[in-house]
């Protein structure tokens, strides 16, 4: 038994995580880490970015959310019903950032639609990773990390881009247990 999550994540089969003596979730770390089932593991476990949003599609393992960003998708773990409070949860390995203005359409073909515009607040190259912080349209942050081979020289900090991910990459989660 552990309380490090990177230990747990790097050395287990499974892992039980637990909120207030309630199992919250039973799975393989590689599942529990990329399907989060609840809000609290999703918020516990990694470091993930959450849109909260309103199901206005599911179907074939994906759900469709009416965010204030606009429609955004990602796979569903559990059935949810249309006009359900849920949220987006996603991975910071899921997220891409790609070229603002007339790279976004390209984007928007590319990433099923899942495409948001950002400011990049900073960006540092530390040894072979590019560290960004990305400021959402509402103001959120998101802290993002990529390898130099991918990232470096590519954008800058003040500049405006996006962030985008396939809706596969992404878990849509109900905020109703």
């Amino acid at each position: 038994m552990t309380h490090a999550q990177s230990e747990a994540l790097a050395l287990s089969d499974r892992i039980v995580v637990m909120n207030q003596g309630r199992v919250e979730q039973i799975s393989a770390p590689y599942e529990l880490y990329t399907r989060p089932q609840s809000l609290f593991v999703a918020q516990f476990i990694g470091r993930n970015t959450l849109i909260a949003g309103v199901v206005k599609s599911c179907s074939d393992g994906t759900a469709t959310l009416d965010t204030p960003f606009g429609q955004l998708a990602g796979a569903t773990v559990k059935p949810l019903a249309v006009g359900a409070t849920s949220s987006l949860v996603l991975p910071a390995e899921s997220i891409d950032v790609v070229a603002g203005g007339e790279g976004m359409v390209e984007a928007r073909t590319h990433y099923s639609g899942c495409v948001i515009p950002v400011a990049i607040t900073r960006l540092q190259q530390v040894g072979h990773l590019v560290q960004m912080a990305v400021s959402l349209p509402n103001g959120d942050q998101v802290q993002l990390e990529g390898h130099a081979d991918k990232y470096g020289g590519r954008f800058a900090s003040g500049e405006n881009a996006c962030i985008a991910w396939k809706p596969q990459g992404a878990t849509v989660i109900s905020h109703q247990g």
